[in-house]
């Protein structure tokens, strides 16, 4: 995940996956009802709250929006810095009758960047756990949200700082999901898509998930997003047992590596009007219109939808990949 200056949400030599939790959940059981039954095809943005204004974003090409992000403290206290563009992206997304979401943590709080430190200590801790709770639960509701992203990078499969915090991860997120479940919100958390990292997601999880975001990107050698590399992040999942329609897609809306510290796709179109043919640009890859065409149509046929890091990075024209996907998505 990223802190608030880098324009990725993972910057690891890997690919990442999200987990999402839907917000159709039963109220009381704990467990989603997101299912195949289930006719809408999602869409998932993910918007850097420091990068540029809510009132920006195409929301009528989304079916659910995460605010990045709001930062856990060890004692299980939560901090969310600039909660007037969260409200305004909420009341924006509700307009459009788009799900809401608080992303909490980020890449640069775990072990790709940061230091996880604090999530495997709330965690740890039933008191921690039970503060962390009751603040986002209040949270959801002080802000109207549809649901939290838990974005934890990464829960540990072996020995973390205070012991083995897959075990910890799956205790937080059963005891949260509940909790959000029961009023009908949304939950999720972020994870690589293999690997000993990837080992920390215990399949137990996925009986309390509706959705896991697969960010099939920044695979360790160009280009780092792939149609091959997407294919098999969906591949390992599915392997793990995680069902199909809760296997989304996660795609780019970035290049790397970037020479200028600006990689977005908008910016890569400014530089190249013939930027949305293909998927590299002065040695930047990202993912052009073909691209993203493809692995919409691959999420169709073998997960159950897309997600986006992040939406802030789109053009408004006849280049959006937004636009691309929906093409794709509602044939």
């Amino acid at each position: 995940m990223l802190n608030h200056f880098h324009p990725i949400k993972c910057s690891i030599p890997i690919a990442c996956v999200f987990i999402l939790f839907c917000s159709s959940c039963r109220a009381g059981g704990g467990q989603p009802t997101e299912s195949a039954s289930n006719k809408t095809f999602p869409i998932i943005g993910y918007w850097a709250s420091w990068n540029g204004s809510p009132d920006s974003l195409q929301y009528d090409k989304l079916t659910h929006i995460n605010y990045s992000f709001a930062t856990p403290k060890a004692d299980g206290r939560v901090f969310l810095q600039n909660p007037a563009s969260l409200k305004q992206m909420v009341a924006l997304a509700h307009a459009k009758n788009v799900k809401a979401c608080l992303a909490i943590g980020g890449w640069d709080l775990g072990d790709g960047g940061g230091n996880d430190t604090a999530f495997e200590q709330l965690a740890a801790s039933r008191t921690s756990r039970e503060t962390f709770i009751a603040t986002v639960m209040q949270m959801v509701k002080e802000y109207n949200l549809d649901g939290v992203d838990m974005d934890w990078e990464y829960p540990d499969a072996g020995d973390g700082i205070v012991g083995v915090s897959a075990r910890y991860f799956d205790t937080l997120m059963t005891a949260l999901g509940k909790e959000l479940h029961q009023q009908k919100k949304i939950l999720s958390a972020a994870v690589v898509s293999g690997g000993k990292t990837g080992d920390g997601i215990l399949p137990s999880v996925f009986n309390v998930v509706d959705f896991i975001n697969i960010m099939a990107y920044d695979a360790q050698t160009p280009p780092h997003s792939s149609l091959d590399v997407a294919k098999q992040a969906l591949q390992y999942w599915l392997a793990k047992g995680l069902p199909k329609e809760k296997a989304i897609l996660g795609v780019p809306f970035y290049g790397k590596p970037s020479k200028n510290g600006n990689g977005s796709y908008k910016s890569l179109v400014e530089q190249d009007k013939t930027a949305p043919t293909k998927d590299e640009v002065n040695g930047c890859f990202y993912n052009g219109i073909p691209t993203m065409k493809a692995k919409t149509k691959l999420a169709i046929e073998q997960g159950g939808g897309i997600m986006i890091w992040e939406v802030g990075h789109d053009t408004h024209d006849s280049t959006s990949l937004l636009r691309a996907i929906n093409e794709v998505s509602k044939k």
